[in-house]
């Protein structure tokens, strides 16, 4: 057998319909010196009898372990992983998600071939698995590969010019051990915007690969589909990146602080918009808030200068507005929850 050299951690909660697609992508990496780390977490479904009978009558001899927790939410059962993990890189795939079967082999053979300690790669969007297909037949396969400074690599990132998941991801192991990095637990949504940016600022060479390579499976009734006020925490990630910049990064630290809390306020203010049941509890949200979406003003994206603009002016504009487009679109709902 192979020395292992990459590590595949997958977070498992109520995954029964999806995870053996996955899981068979994973075996049918054309790379063979991987490991799989499946850390179901405490789901309530049958995700773990799946799992078990798929890993004792699969035919592959690539190892796999299977840890069950208590549910503690996906940072955890991240961190889980890395703490288990043997291999000198990491992948991080999502449960209901599906590999490229070129996805390791392609990814690592650049990540070496350039000497870089990061590399993200393109992702597509998909509800069933035929749309896979018909996807990657309009777009094209390769376009290149890019290399930038971490600091162009942190502003792309900023400014959502580029918006990668840690999904798509291939992460050299000292990079995340020499650094201790972890996944912020307790998060409900957005968990790994923290964990990207540092990735993005300690390593080495980062490079993007401009070629589809991971699918991502879309639901409507996906974490990102609900809006809960528990969201509202992932502003307490950027204070603490705030911080962090000051001290570590003073070239990347002057955007950061001037965009990057009224950014992430104006994505959690549309969804709470387009969430809530009436105007006066978006209202009771937005009354405190309205004023820091003055920065957005001269954010560099036209959108967000209007609809900030907008917003300033005329909260209850502002609000039509959003509850229009959605109900124009109807592509995407999103609901309210309470707790």
């Amino acid at each position: 057998m192979s020395l292992i050299q990459i590590s595949i951690i997958v977070p498992v909660f109520n995954a029964s319909k999806y995870i053996l697609d996955c899981l068979k992508s994973i075996d049918e990496q054309t790379r063979k010196d991987f490991e799989v780390i499946i850390i179901n977490d405490g789901s309530t479904d049958n995700s773990k009898l799946i799992i078990e009978s798929y890993i004792n009558t699969r035919v592959s001899s690539i190892p796999i372990k299977l840890i069950s927790t208590t549910n503690k939410g996906v940072s955890s059962a991240r961190n889980i992983g890395i703490t288990e993990s043997s291999g000198n890189y990491i992948s991080f795939v999502d449960a209901d998600d599906i590999l490229d079967n070129n996805f390791l082999e392609i990814l690592i053979s650049n990540l070496t071939t350039h000497k870089a300690s990061l590399i993200f790669c393109r992702e597509i969007k998909f509800k069933t698995n035929e749309e896979i297909k018909i996807t990657i037949k309009k777009k094209p396969n390769y376009i290149g590969i890019y290399e930038k400074s971490n600091l162009s690599w942190l502003k792309l990132f900023l400014f959502r010019k580029i918006k990668p998941g840690i999904w798509v991801f291939l992460i050299e192991r000292k990079l995340i051990t020499s650094h201790n990095l972890l996944f912020r637990e307790g998060l409900h949504y957005s968990e790994d915007i923290e964990f990207i940016y540092y990735l993005l600022h300690y390593s080495s060479k980062t490079i993007f690969l401009d070629q589809f390579l991971y699918y991502y499976r879309v639901h409507n009734n996906s974490a990102m589909s609900k809006f809960n006020i528990r969201r509202l925490k992932v502003i307490d990630v950027y204070n603490e990146l705030d911080k962090f910049f000051k001290s570590n990064n003073k070239n990347f630290y002057k955007s950061f602080h001037t965009f990057a809390h009224s950014r992430i306020l104006w994505s959690i203010t549309w969804q709470f918009a387009a969430a809530s049941q009436n105007y006066n509890v978006f209202f009771d949200f937005i009354r405190t808030r309205r004023l820091k979406f003055l920065r957005n003003l001269i954010y560099p994206n036209l959108l967000i200068i209007l609809s900030s603009f907008l917003l300033i002016i005329s909260p209850f504009l502002y609000y039509i507005f959003i509850r229009f487009v959605f109900l124009v679109k109807k592509s995407r709902k999103f609901t309210y929850e309470q707790k």
